[in-house]
């Protein structure tokens, strides 16, 4: 739907609760997992702008739902993070997120490159109890 409206854009979307098959769950095999992150990235990254480094995107989103964008012309990068691995309502393949962060301090450690983070879930807050 945003692609048909919006064809020749850039869209740089993040996997939310919303996104899963089971509310609040990410798949639980990793059967599941690559099939779930397949279908997933072939919807939301098909037709992508030329600007897009597709190969580069799929083969972490493929380990867990997260990717890197470096922008054009530019000295800042975006990180999408499948921040549902750290939700306390997901039991699933949390290893997942593990490697996730590891990769995360990879990509920040000594780097001079400005950083924007997207994630569904911000770090720190269980919504459903209200704790921090």
């Amino acid at each position: 739907m945003v692609r048909a409206a919006f064809p020749d854009k850039l869209v740089l979307p993040t996997i939310g609760n919303n996104d899963v098959i089971v509310h609040d769950q990410m798949p639980c095999t990793d059967q599941e997992a690559e099939r779930y992150f397949g279908e997933l990235f072939d919807i939301w990254f098909e037709g992508q702008p030329k600007e897009f480094s597709k190969e580069a995107a799929r083969q972490t989103f493929m380990q867990g739902g997260y990717y890197r964008h470096d922008f054009r012309n530019s000295n800042d990068t975006l990180l999408a993070l499948n921040s549902m691995y750290f939700m306390t309502e997901n039991q699933c393949q949390l290893q997942r997120g593990s490697a996730q962060l590891d990769w995360l301090e990879s990509q920040i450690t000594n780097s001079s490159r400005k950083f924007i983070l997207s994630m569904h879930v911000f770090p720190g807050l269980n919504y459903f109890n209200k704790q921090t």
